[in-house]
């Protein structure tokens, strides 16, 4: 069993140390072969625990099964006799023993079942299988001190018995309680429906490499959100699953701060109200003992509920409302003079409902903006900003303002600077990254939060938008065993969804290694190594790169090659015989190659790397219900050199909302590195050679494919007029 596995058994009572060493020592899935059954570790432990085994010689183990507790109890005792009625379970169970290496068992059965009594008196009897009443005649079996331990059928459940044998007539039997095994978490999760069976197995493996539990596998892979694991964890333990809007909306503020605050923090527990003689008490601890509680607080009886570490930190946020002081600077000018921040129940439950309609309207982007003598809301959809009607003061945008604070791990303290940070929610059966920002106006603190659905299923570059001809170029290039391919674009021109696209093929391949190494990780991959960096520790995109480098990759993913150190070093990976795939800022792919020259990577360098550059931008595709043929515009027919454009448009519905518009597509360029290209590129030649010798190789250009999904009725003709030309 892991070390994971050992805190699980710890949480759930075991704590002999010699039982948790036997349970490290014997693996549950040597005893699960032919699609047998093995008890559950838990009842296993718990009953072996029973036992209260102390230098033990000889025990009898009755129900052999699997041989999987007879394992563990080899780990205890010098000899062990295991009972099996089965012939064949037994014969088995005793070869699987041998072959594991327990060689101080012995299995009894068919004509040698009564050597059991032969080898009598026992240090301890356990019996597996659930019974009506004790086996007073093998209690008989037990030498002085010895115990004997069996699960009891009472009504409907399952009582843990311990007869304890002191003389060789004094007996006493001690009820332990009910033994029960929780259900495991990840069944619990596809249960709800939130992940499915292959899910969880994954991350199991994955938990079980990194050593970390399996709830925080599924969280680092976007399976689930914290909020799914906690409802998960309330089912398990039979706990009421409390949201910080319920527990601000029920709470006794004056009781609360009546308790010691250190006490409270570190029990992680947070008073709710006392109705009726109990205390309402919710912690962020699923394992956390009600009793002890009780005790500390001189209460006879405790409700104990459960909050998310988030839901937490959030109430705790809204009880310590009072503004914090900055450090004030003489030299600066004044801040402005802001509200204070109206942080309960209801801003709670307002930015969850504005949350989940932007979510509805598929909005990219939500901002909290502030204005003098007034605050608004826009929504981001299709590209475009859409002005809001949501009642908003300047109070509760405060509150929203800590609200994301809290959520995204920011210093709620901070208001002098901008601050950026992330969390979850889902909505049906998505879960979406929302990516917070805070920004310091003259009228206050705003915040901006970008939405990213965490989908499992990357798409495919035809999917996206790409030319199938393109397409199929591009992924034959990723089959290449080194050389630098740029997707390039500005910010918000889907740049990095075609970068996933692509690495997605590569990490298709079983026998290549897939690394990414991007600040922050905008969706999980299957199949890829995902590296977490921290500037702030001062392992940044780059000190990232130059360490995977030496990790035997095949292909390495960057997110933006943003500055000239991580340009040359992205250049030195593929050299060192790495497929490198990253994202870089430019107007076309000729800018991109451009764009590396000018962070000082040689023109030779350049040239010898690049195999490939993609360029992109996202135009808003007509809505296919409103949709109806049109003639292209003079203006644009002339500006294009299009005698003959066919264009359409949409005069706007209820299924787009009366834009005309629903969804972005990608408008690409596909560059591939020819040897002539190659050649200019090492001469150090400006843009207007590169193009032209570009244009001789048949490049589609941005233009083109605009004009190409204009025609095929895809995009409005109007998007033309933001699309990149090589001639203006």
């Amino acid at each position: 069993m892991s070390e994971v596995g050992i805190d699980w058994l710890k949480k759930r009572g075991i704590h002999d140390p010699a039982v948790l060493k036997a349970m490290g020592e014997v693996k549950h899935a040597d005893f699960l072969d032919n699609g047998e059954t093995a008890h559950a570790p838990e009842i296993a432990a718990k009953m072996v625990q029973a036992m209260g085994l102390k230098d033990a010689g000889t025990v009898l183990h009755v129900g052999t099964g699997s041989g999987y507790i007879s394992a563990i109890l080899s780990r205890l005792a010098t000899s062990v006799f295991s009972v099996e009625k089965d012939q064949d379970q037994a014969k088995l169970a005793a070869k699987r023993l041998a072959e594991l290496g327990f060689k101080n068992v012995q299995v009894l059965y068919g004509n040698t079942l009564k050597q059991y009594a032969a080898n009598a008196p026992y240090d301890g009897i356990l019996v597996s299988a659930s019974m009506k009443e004790l086996p007073q005649k093998l209690a008989k079996r037990l030498g002085n001190q010895g115990s004997l331990v069996a699960p009891l059928i009472q009504g409907s459940g399952v009582q843990l018995v311990r007869m304890k044998r002191y003389t060789d007539s004094s007996f006493k039997e001690e009820y332990l309680g009910e033994l029960t095994v929780k259900p495991l978490l990840g069944d619990i999760l596809v249960e709800m429906g939130v992940v499915d069976r292959h899910e969880v197995e994954m991350a199991a493996m994955e938990a079980d490499v990194k050593g970390k539990k399996l709830g925080e596998a599924l969280l680092e892979g976007h399976y689930v959100q914290e909020g799914d694991i906690y409802q998960a964890l309330a089912k398990q333990n039979d706990m009421k699953l409390w949201s910080a809007e319920q527990v601000l909306r029920h709470m006794d503020k004056q009781f609360v701060q009546s308790m010691p605050r250190a006490f409270m923090s570190h029990n992680r527990i947070i008073p709710v109200m006392k109705h009726q003689g109990v205390l309402q008490v919710v912690t962020s601890d699923p394992y956390a003992q009600a009793h002890e509680l009780a005790a500390a607080l001189n209460l006879v009886t405790i409700d104990l509920g459960l909050i998310s570490p988030t839901d937490y930190e959030i109430v705790w946020s809204a009880l310590d409302r009072k503004e914090p002081q900055p450090e004030v600077d003489l030299g600066a000018p004044a801040p402005a003079k802001q509200a204070a921040p109206k942080f309960d129940a209801e801003t709670i439950s307002f930015f969850e409902a504005l949350l989940n309609q932007a979510i509805e309207r598929r909005a990219s982007d939500v901002h909290f903006e502030r204005h003098e003598g007034e605050v608004r809301v826009r929504f981001r959809i299709d590209g475009d900003l859409h002005p809001q009607s949501f009642e908003l003061n300047a109070e509760r945008l405060g509150g929203i303002v800590n609200l994301v604070k809290v959520s995204g791990r920011m210093d709620q303290a901070e208001r002098t600077r901008p601050q950026q940070g992330h969390f979850q929610r889902r909505l049906a059966d998505r879960i979406y990254d929302v990516r917070a920002r805070t920004q310091i106006t003259q009228f206050g603190e705003t915040v901006t939060l970008r939405i990213l659905p965490q989908d499992h299923r990357v798409q495919t570059l035809e999917e996206l938008g790409f030319p199938e001809g393109s397409a199929e170029r591009l992924r034959h290039l990723c089959d290449r065993r080194s050389g630098l391919i740029l997707v390039v674009g500005p910010s918000g021109s889907g740049r990095s969804t075609s970068m996933y696209a692509t690495i997605g093929h590569v990490a298709e391949n079983v026998t290549r290694k897939v690394i990414s190494v991007e600040n922050p990780v905008t969706y999980s991959l299957a199949n890829v190594y995902q590296i977490k960096v921290d500037p702030r520790a001062g392992f940044g995109v780059a000190a990232a790169l130059t360490s995977v480098m030496g990790d035997d990759a095949d292909a390495i993913l960057i997110g933006d090659i943003d500055n000239a150190e991580l340009a040359h070093t992205a250049v030195k990976a593929s050299r060192a015989g790495h497929l490198v795939i990253g994202v870089i800022t430019g107007r076309d792919t000729i800018d991109g190659v451009r764009a590396l020259t000018e962070f000082g990577v040689p023109s030779d360098t350049v040239a010898s790397e690049l195999i490939a550059v993609v360029g992109q931008r996202l135009a808003k595709r007509l809505c296919p219900a409103c949709k109806t043929e049109t003639s292209l515009s003079d203006e644009l027919s002339e500006a294009m050199n299009w005698e003959d454009g066919k264009a359409f448009k949409s005069k706007g519905c209820e299924v787009c909302e009366g834009r005309g518009t629903r969804g972005r597509i990608a408008v690409t360029e596909f560059l591939e590195v020819s040897p002539r290209l190659r050649s200019e590129i090492s001469k150090g030649n400006g843009i207007d050679a590169l193009r032209m010798v570009a244009q001789e190789d048949g490049v589609t250009t941005l233009q083109m494919s605009a004009q190409r999904l204009v025609a095929g009725g895809i995009i409005p003709q109007e998007e033309l007029r933001w699309t990149p030309s090589w001639t203006r």
